[in-house]
């Protein structure tokens, strides 16, 4: 066990250290969160609150794997600080605003001391007792390559707010074009 455990540290470190090839494409935000929406509908103990309008695109260079693996990371974890209070929330706010759009995902869990939050994107840094700790970290490397920002906002007790910023697809298409 203790060799198997030891080989999954190596691997993840090693896909941290390695990200795969980012493979962009115009997306549409609203058609990943879609994909998310169908991936945790089954989540009976936890509501589940999406707030976006799916009429409006909310295009952004990406690459559809990486940030599926983003909200399914950030969503995993809300369930986690959730644990098993039966009146779990975790929303999915999507704005846009100045050639951005702002992502929340925000739960009803513990939330996060003041001491852990100067750590939580660190490599390595876990407050669960199974993990490497490496998640948070490939978030912010992923949406950082994407041109985008990551911040969160926590309290005990009070629950967590992740929220992302990705630039508006045609801010990419201008910087490009300089």
């Amino acid at each position: 066990e203790q060799i198997e455990s030891l080989s999954a540290i190596a691997s993840e470190f090693s896909d941290f250290a390695q990200m795969p090839v980012t493979q962009p494409e115009d997306l549409d935000i609203n058609e990943i969160l879609e994909n998310v929406k169908a991936l945790y509908q089954d989540t009976s103990q936890i509501r589940f609150e999406f707030r976006y309008d799916s009429r409006i695109p909310h295009t952004i260079l990406g690459d559809r794997k990486q940030l599926l693996r983003v909200f399914t990371n950030l969503i995993n974890n809300a369930i986690q600080a959730i644990g098993n209070n039966e009146n779990g929330t975790i929303s999915i706010e999507l704005e846009s605003s100045d050639n951005k759009y702002s992502l929340k995902i925000s739960d009803s869990g513990r939330g996060i001391s003041a001491e852990l939050s100067e750590r939580i994107f660190q490599p390595n840094f876990t407050t669960k007792s199974g993990g490497m700790g490496m998640g948070l970290a490939i978030v912010k490397s992923i949406i950082q390559g994407l041109g985008g920002e990551i911040s969160f906002t926590s309290g005990e007790g009070s629950g967590t707010t992740f929220i992302i910023i990705f630039p508006a697809l045609e801010t990419m298409k201008q910087e490009e074009d300089f």
